[in-house]
């Protein structure tokens, strides 16, 4: 640590007590409470206007303008802010937050830029993992120690953080921007090539083929490597879910219709539309959650069917307690497509420009991640004494 720092606790540099809405007169307030924080940028992002009489009970803490807030509750997601405009109406923070309110000598944003490291983050954590209910209490987040440099050098240090954090949330920017340009450059590649085309043979998907639907097997299940991997549409080509035995597993495909290898396997509930080409391993999928179109490929090919779904609007038929496709809906679904040739050309380029887009999205993701761990490469070599 650098000469001239001292190590101190928040609770030695913060302010012992916050007053509480018993302690002043006002009849209408703005209330501060989780759902206020921006978690990504560390700011009140909204505040609810309440009569006195209608508060909720947890407002109670009066806070002003500096104060820094820390949710007690789930302290790994980081949510934090500071109370950065002075507002004309008074303002109460849910009891949800410990209020670091900084003593004189101490910059509020100093303790503010503090509260985002992994050195504030990681002993809060570590004291929540072994709780019933992941919190922490006032005095664990007041125990937390902070290097403590002069007051100029504080101020100096926060407006490198300022600077260096502006130039990064222009990057970040810049990469999102350049990320969802990336989305929306394939949606529209994808949305005309699937566009009718003059010629196009016109039909009902039920036409195209018969709608099939995996059937469930309630007996037999087995945690053992040895049987048939239980899959989720999610979960399909990764770690499965579970496994049922060999003999279940033959008895199941001499009874029921199986998909073939190709075959587009299409969720109808949960996250209705998500689709997996099946590639032919042996895998139990989840009952009839899970449909596809035996359509042979005599007239549209699976590679071309795949990118239908991608681009159907799903008509869906709202059930008991979730909504779901039905065969109906998906027998219904009008489908158009030129000759077999051209379904092909047209998959081929759709694939190509899927991984291109891809790629892009993944560059551009890792660009925003960068951002993220810029950040906190600021604040370590800031709190550090190397800033």
């Amino acid at each position: 640590m650098k000469s001239g720092w001292v190590i101190k606790k928040l609770g030695e540099v913060c302010e012992d007590s916050i007053r509480r809405l018993k302690d002043i007169d006002d009849t209408r307030f703005l209330y501060i409470d989780i759902s206020s924080i921006d978690r990504v940028h560390k700011t009140i992002i909204g505040t609810t206007e309440y009569e006195r009489s209608k508060a909720p009970g947890r407002a109670q803490q009066v806070v002003e303008l500096g104060d820094v807030l820390v949710s007690t509750v789930r302290p790994n997601l980081n949510a934090v802010a500071i109370v950065a405009v002075e507002s004309r109406e008074r303002m109460i923070a849910s009891t949800g937050f410990c209020v670091l309110r900084a003593k004189e000598g101490v910059v509020p944003k100093f303790i503010y830029y503090f509260t985002h490291t992994n050195q504030f983050i990681e002993p809060l954590v570590a004291v929540s993992e072994k709780a019933a209910y992941p919190s922490v209490t006032d005095k664990i987040v007041k125990n937390v120690e902070i290097p403590i440099p002069h007051l100029s050098e504080q101020k100096r240090i926060v407006m490198k953080i300022d600077a260096a954090f502006e130039k990064i949330d222009a990057l970040k920017a810049n990469a999102e921007k350049n990320l969802a340009n990336a989305k929306e450059l394939f949606q529209s590649a994808l949305d005309e090539a699937m566009r009718p085309k003059k010629g196009w043979v016109e039909k009902r998907l039920g036409e195209v083929g018969p709608v099939c639907m995996c059937k469930r097997i309630l007996k037999s299940q087995t945690n053992s490597e040895k049987g048939i991997p239980f899959y989720k549409i999610g979960t399909f080509g990764k770690k499965p879910n579970a496994y049922i035995s060999k003999d279940v597993y033959e008895r199941y495909r001499a009874l029921y219709k199986f998909p073939k290898k190709g075959e587009i396997l299409l969720s109808a509930a949960g996250t209705i539309g998500r689709t997996v080409v099946y590639d032919g391993e042996p895998a139990y999928f989840q009952d009839s959650n899970i449909v596809w179109v035996a359509n042979g490929e005599d007239e549209v090919l699976n590679s071309y069917l795949m990118w239908f779904y991608a681009t159907s609007p799903w008509h869906v038929t709202k059930g008991a307690t979730i909504q779901r496709l039905y065969n109906e809906n998906i027998e219904s679904a009008e489908i158009a497509f030129p000759s077999l040739a051209e379904q092909q050309e047209i998959a081929k380029r759709l694939d190509f420009l899927s991984e291109k887009a891809k790629f892009l999205e993944q560059n551009y993701a890792r660009q925003v991640a960068d951002c993220a761990e810029m950040r906190q490469a600021i604040l370590r070599e800031a709190f550090e004494g190397r800033l």
